[in-house]
């Protein structure tokens, strides 16, 4: 990972944090696309700039993993497209790997060697070796050396941390695009894309399929940022899920749940489509904010998924 990747960045990039942090060297412009994060989170008048740091550290992650990936910032990341290049091996061992992750059909704190990777996709070791740095750059995998490695346990601290910020960004997009929704082809779009998804979350919850649901709620975020129009905010929200999506996926195991949370979108698109801005932001955080409510009640039933340091020690 040399600093050679990692140049022509910003100089607000640097934070403190030692190397200058790397956006993605094709498919963005780094000061507009940083423009956008700051202006729709408001971050330095909502709170102070008490995340920015953290913001910026996951930038910095993520463009390492693209990097660990061998494709220098072009390709496909958690289903974000920079640049036109086709995947690489690496990246489509990582898309399958973290895949089974958060679908926690590889379970937390389960072993796994590099071995049951390569034959699970009928891969050489390079690919593997490949994506298994780029997850364990992610957290999402503990390397034990000499000892294959482990899927990681879930971190409260981290979920915490995470979800934090998301609710930051996209309680502010919603909002974002409440105050936008007058416009004709921006409400066309949006009403076209919601639609659809909240009928595909409808025949889930019909069909009990919490894993299809995981990924229909995603697709329901995701279309608020791309109508929004902001590629680096919907990247780093898109990541982000990573460290969210295994406790959300412990919590859908009951079909009550899936429910619940299709009333709490139908409720957010009325909010945005209504164009009131204040309800939108509402409902947006109180929906993201079931998650800390659902945390006890997930880790009281699968104690042995989750990390008793609560995620202090590394």
């Amino acid at each position: 990972m040399g600093d050679e990747a990692l140049r022509a960045v910003p100089s607000y990039f640097t934070c403190g944090m030692g190397s200058p942090l790397c956006l993605l060297q094709r498919g963005l412009q780094e000061s507009q696309e940083f423009r956008k994060i700051r202006n729709v989170a408001n971050l330095q008048p909502r709170l102070g700039g008490c995340f920015l740091p953290f913001v910026l550290t996951c930038i910095q992650v993520y463009a390492k993993i693209i990097l660990a990936l061998g494709r220098g910032g072009v390709g496909v990341i958690a289903g974000i497209s920079y640049g036109e290049a086709k995947k690489t091996l690496g990246e489509q061992a990582y898309e399958s790997i973290r895949e089974e992750i958060l679908s926690l059909r590889l379970y937390p704190g389960q072993t796994v060697y590099e071995s049951d990777f390569t034959r699970m996709l009928n891969m050489s070791r390079t690919p593997v070796r490949e994506a298994v740095r780029a997850l364990s750059m992610e957290r999402l995998i503990e390397v034990l050396p000499q000892r294959g490695m482990k899927i990681a346990l879930i971190s409260e601290r981290q979920v915490e941390e995470t979800r934090f910020v998301r609710e930051s960004l996209e309680v502010s997009a919603v909002a974002c695009l409440a105050d936008k929704s007058g416009c004709p082809e921006v409400r066309a779009n949006l009403e076209e894309a919601l639609r659809r998804s909240l009928e595909e979350q409808r025949r889930c919850v019909q069909q009990e399929d919490a894993v299809r649901f995981l990924h229909a709620d995603d697709q329901f975020h995701q279309v608020f940022l791309q109508v929004l129009g902001n590629i680096t905010l919907a990247s780093i929200v898109t990541q982000m899920r990573g460290h969210l999506n295994r406790v959300r996926m412990l919590s859908l195991f009951e079909p009550e749940a899936m429910i619940e949370l299709v009333r709490e979108h139908e409720q957010i698109v009325e909010a945005v489509l209504s164009a009131d801005t204040d309800q939108a932001a509402r409902a947006m955080r109180a929906h993201l904010g079931r998650l800390m409510e659902d945390l006890p009640i997930v880790k009281a039933r699968y104690p042995d998924y989750f990390d008793a340091s609560n995620g202090t020690a590394r």
